[in-house]
């Protein structure tokens, strides 16, 4: 099962697809099908054609490998964010509802001054400031 996702960046040529969970990266081959692959040439050290190649598929096979772990990563850590975030819904949920000025009812009236409040706690903290007791 394969999915294709996006390119990692606009202008590579390579693309990484999931293969059974595993991302593989793609590289667009640029032969011809029409034409014919070159002739053999005995004059042509092969050997040597050869070992240079190999050394640079290791060299590739390491980049690979830390792509590949590099996008697991980067994967998890999305995932990770993903499933912290939270909607505006959520957070509105959160914040505590807080009375206006005008909404507080004021039943608890200073006898020094006159002065009214919303609850008992606070006429006391205004007696012991204002007021001195």
């Amino acid at each position: 099962m394969t999915s294709e996702t996006p390119n990692l960046a606009k202008k590579s040529p390579y693309s990484i697809r999931m293969v059974n969970g595993e991302p593989f990266f793609f590289i667009p081959v640029t032969h011809k099908s029409d034409q014919a692959p070159p002739a053999y040439d005995p004059k042509v050290d092969y050997t040597e054609l050869c070992q240079d190649m190999t050394v640079r598929n290791a060299q590739a096979t390491q980049q690979l490998q830390a792509l590949i772990l590099e996008f697991k990563n980067l994967t998890n850590k999305l995932e990770r964010l993903q499933a912290h975030s939270m909607t505006e819904v959520e957070i509105q949920k959160r914040k505590r509802h807080r009375r206006a000025a005008g909404e507080i009812d004021r039943h608890f009236c200073c006898e020094q001054c006159g002065k009214a409040y919303g609850s008992e706690g606070s006429l006391n903290q205004h007696v012991k400031l204002k007021h001195s007791g």
